[in-house]
């Protein structure tokens, strides 16, 4: 069984070394082992930046097959599903327990609970902030193959 994930797509613009590719959703999605949590699978038409050095080789309208490996797709899943998911949910229960057993930090409930919940969502702001600066460490890793269609 293939490793890749691949959408047909056209090129939508060139931009230096970046292509931006309008991806076209085909039923193929459903059989897909990421379908649930990608992207992809949620709308029937998505642009991927795609960067290359061989711009040269493609055209504005010309039809196009993008790929990723799915180890590759699996990181992106985890960097923007798993690791918010886990950081709300491990930041509350951690508030929770901190509010409720620490004198110095003590709140009535359903304060705490208020609390809890602010923190929970106000952690994934310097998350996303790290991921927004880490971004070119990102796009170095998880990098989409571009190839021409006949």
């Amino acid at each position: 069984m293939s490793d890749k994930i691949r959408h047909e797509g056209k090129v939508e613009s060139i931009d230096g070394e970046h292509i931006a590719v309008r991806i076209i959703q085909r039923s193929a999605c459903t059989s897909c082992k990421l379908a649930k949590s990608c992207l992809t699978s949620e709308s029937k038409v998505k642009v991927v930046d795609v960067w290359t050095q061989e711009t040269g080789r493609f055209y504005v309208g010309q039809d196009v097959m993008v790929e990723v490996t799915g180890k590759i797709g699996a990181l992106a899943v985890v960097l923007g599903f798993v690791m918010p998911t886990i950081l709300v949910i491990a930041t509350v229960i951690l508030t929770l327990f901190i509010t409720a057993h620490v004198p110095a930090l003590y709140v009535e409930e359903p304060a705490n609970e208020a609390v809890a919940a602010l923190l929970g969502l106000g952690v994934l702001v310097p998350y996303y902030i790290i991921l927004y600066i880490m971004r070119g460490n990102i796009r170095r890793k998880v990098t989409f193959s571009i190839m021409p269609l006949c």
